[in-house]
């Protein structure tokens, strides 16, 4: 009788550790998927997060890619007066084109370019012996006006092509069609523009001006023609013949008037 309790006590130990086994077994296999799904949730809400950072980065890139500057509204010129001095053009008088004039009678009118050379030299004012007046010229920022000898000075805007048209401007005005030169064009004193102020063509060039000097020059800025033109037949031509290029630039000076008339 003994023995047959021994044993089943014995019997009993090996029954509870074997439940015990199994307990055990049961809450591993039960611990482990839930600690793999835990896992896989914080990964995918760590990939959500860095998809909304990436598409937050995108979204302001695509912004500024799309956003466009501020353009710089175009300076209307004014008309602008000034007296005997030295001035600079972009700071007391704006870059571009007028036409300069004065109730003087007489006085000198310089305009230096960036190195100091002379680019216009006129005698300024009403005398027509040996004045000019209404002087056309394109003014550039960094040139230095002198003027002296004259207390007052008008420069006003000339309508048409000037130095601060844009690049985009400069190109149509490239590609558009020439005028055709069918008509006289009377141009004063400055500097002129084949193809902007006067059509390209041939004409018969003339004044009623005793003397000045009639030059054009190449666009590499080689003079193709240099006379002397006017009325006194000692030392000055009249009635010249030119055949201009678009692109060409025209200088008069010393003469208030030329006449282009069209040669047929």
């Amino acid at each position: 009788m003994k023995k047959l309790k021994k044993v089943g006590l014995i019997t009993g130990g090996i029954l509870f550790s074997g439940a015990l086994f199994l307990a055990s077994c049961s809450d591993t296999d039960t611990t482990q998927p839930q600690k793999e799904k835990a896992k896989e949730e914080q990964v995918t809400k760590q990939d959500k997060q860095e998809k909304a950072t990436s598409q937050g980065k995108n979204t302001s890139t695509d912004s500024k890619e799309t956003a466009k500057p501020a353009t710089k509204p175009k300076e209307n010129l004014k008309p602008v007066t000034l007296g005997a001095g030295k001035f600079k053009v972009g700071e007391d008088i704006p870059a571009g084109k007028y036409v300069v004039s004065t109730q003087a009678q007489s006085g000198n009118f310089v305009v230096y370019d960036n190195l100091g050379l002379a680019e216009v030299n006129e005698i300024l004012g009403t005398d027509t012996g040996f004045a000019v007046n209404n002087v056309t010229v394109d003014l550039k920022k960094g040139q230095t006006i002198e003027i002296s000898g004259i207390n007052s000075v008008l420069f006003t805007p000339k309508e048409g092509v000037s130095a601060n048209k844009t690049s985009q401007q400069t190109e149509k005005s490239a590609t558009a069609p020439n005028k055709t030169n069918s008509s006289p064009v009377t141009l004063g004193a400055g500097k002129f523009k084949v193809g902007e102020d006067i059509p390209a063509g041939k004409y018969v060039v003339s004044t009623q001006a005793q003397s000045g000097n009639f030059v054009v020059y190449d666009s590499l800025g080689l003079a193709e023609v240099n006379e002397i033109l006017g009325t006194d037949s000692s030392l000055a031509v009249n009635n010249l013949t030119v055949d201009l290029k678009k692109g060409q630039t025209i200088e008069i000076s010393g003469i208030n008037s030329v006449t282009f008339q069209p040669k047929k």
